[in-house]
């Protein structure tokens, strides 16, 4: 685990890992605010009252809290315009929020995994017995095509960040991480440039550990709670 800069700016979480409700926050001194979260909570004056009542009821150890996004902000304003994207994207995947008006839980909206996967399988994994030589239409290293696949993606609703967050880096980890796919790296060189591509070789369904939107955690900090009161 990794602690947290007390300087850090930008947007945090912190998800009780009992029911997975969730509390979106933002602060130009994230490791500070979190500690402001913690001393208000233990001393039962949290402002939050849903939070607090579950802090009351489950303790401190059922608590996890993330980094989901740093920078640097120009102003508070553009501060909490990149939190309220958090925000709304957790509220309108369905996640249970301490600090939004959907704090009671709705019914989580559904991606369409099948639709991306036939995109995929269609237009970029390469066909079974297929000769190398014919590989190169199924390369992926346009910008075109990787922006053609990013929307697909956020079409499908496959990634639980702001959509400004799904990259082609990201879509790549989804398909080879989750979804049971093979990707090959190389380069290619057109017009004298060289380019780095990737090739969808196969796809294993049995492997497709998929259960519905992620938020890429493993590109997020996961942090403990602050040291002076994990022990509290």
């Amino acid at each position: 685990m990794r602690f947290i800069n007390n300087c850090s700016s930008g947007v945090y979480s912190i998800t009780n890992i009992k029911n997975n409700k969730v509390y979106i926050g933002s602060s130009k001194a994230i490791g500070v605010r979190l500690g402001n979260h913690f001393e208000l909570l233990i001393k039962n004056r949290h402002h939050c009252k849903r939070l607090q009542e579950d802090f009351n009821q489950h303790g401190i150890g059922s608590f996890r809290i993330n980094v989901m996004e740093t920078g640097c902000f120009n102003s508070p304003d553009s501060l909490h315009r990149v939190e309220q994207e958090w925000i709304n994207k957790f509220r309108d995947e369905g996640f249970i929020l301490y600090n939004s008006n959907n704090a009671h839980g709705k019914i989580a909206e559904k991606t369409d995994e099948s639709k991306f996967v036939q995109y995929i399988n269609t237009k970029w994994l390469v066909p079974p017995d297929t000769p190398k030589e014919e590989f190169d239409k199924y390369k992926i290293w346009r910008e075109e095509d990787k922006s053609e696949i990013v929307q697909m993606c956020i079409k499908c609703k496959m990634l639980a960040v702001p959509d400004r967050l799904v990259t082609f880096s990201r879509v790549i980890k989804l398909l080879e991480g989750c979804l049971g796919y093979v990707i090959d790296s190389g380069r290619i060189v057109r017009c004298n440039q060289r380019y780095t591509y990737k090739l969808v070789v196969s796809y294993e369904e049995e492997n497709n550990t998929y259960s519905g939107v992620i938020a890429g955690e493993n590109d997020f900090i996961n942090a403990e709670i602050p040291q002076q009161y994990a022990n509290t």
